[in-house]
């Protein structure tokens, strides 16, 4: 087999393989959804559960560097409200643009009382819908540190929120947090659970959050990809003995 044929051959094999990316890419799944504008809840758990005074600290510093990266970017239009809960629920800042009204609100925060998540969701989710932002990505963020244990099951309010394009994303801090509740209402709203042991964790995972928010990945797409493409180029010597011989033959 002559020089140039093996290059030709090399070059076909090669755009087979771009092929076969750009129809993994065309299925990937976004996490995130790439929006130029989003409004976004965050809804903190501030029950007596958060009673300690570095838990809730920490969930100040994380709230705070939340809206701080997403009020920061230049590329999407974001609006941050903040609802907490306790044994009621409360809309401490409508959306707004207003970084200092919501660090005002978020540094005002004082636990007491039970743990009403569900009805926490449930407002900001009808908050959101009633927006009616135009082409606006909707996302509401919930930690918590127990379970829910006044008021509406979250997971039924979470249901409540089908077909209206909100994608919660939820938070176990410590090991008390209901985990199961809490990956059951990410996965319904197809969003993502992170659990948070420390409060630097926490920081970091309200971080995360923000910057899926601002840069979507294609996990899915990533890793069919490389699914795809391992055993192409592993195999490639063989595939170009095999064609070649065809061609000799």
């Amino acid at each position: 087999m002559n020089e140039d044929l093996k290059r030709k051959l090399q070059v076909l094999i090669g755009l087979i393989i771009l092929l076969i990316a750009m129809i993994a890419s065309y299925f990937s799944v976004v996490e995130g959804g790439g929006f130029t504008k989003y409004d976004v809840f965050l809804t903190l758990d501030i029950s007596g559960s958060m009673d300690d005074p570095t838990k809730l600290d920490a969930a100040k510093r994380a709230a705070i560097e939340f809206v701080n990266i997403v009020t920061s970017n230049k590329t999407i239009d974001f609006r941050v409200g903040l609802i907490t809960f306790e044994s009621y629920v409360e809309l401490v800042c409508p959306l707004t643009r207003d970084v200092d009204t919501l660090k005002s609100g978020i540094d005002q925060l004082i636990p007491l009382g039970n743990t009403a998540m569900g009805d926490a969701i449930k407002l900001a989710g009808n908050i959101l819908v009633q927006e009616k932002r135009p082409s606006a990505g909707k996302a509401i963020v919930v930690l918590t540190d127990g379970h829910s244990n006044e008021g509406i099951g979250p997971i039924m309010a979470t249901q409540g929120l089908s077909g209206k394009d909100i994608v919660v994303y939820t938070i176990g801090y410590g090991l008390d947090a209901d985990t199961y509740t809490l990956k059951t209402i990410a996965s319904i709203s197809h969003g993502k659970y992170f659990y948070a042991s420390t409060g630097a964790d926490l920081v970091n995972v309200f971080s995360t959050i923000a910057s899926l928010l601002i840069s979507p990945i294609a996990h899915y797409g990533s890793r069919t990809l490389i699914l795809i493409s391992l055993p192409v180029l592993l195999f490639l010597p063989l595939i170009e003995k095999g064609v070649t011989t065809i061609i000799e033959a």
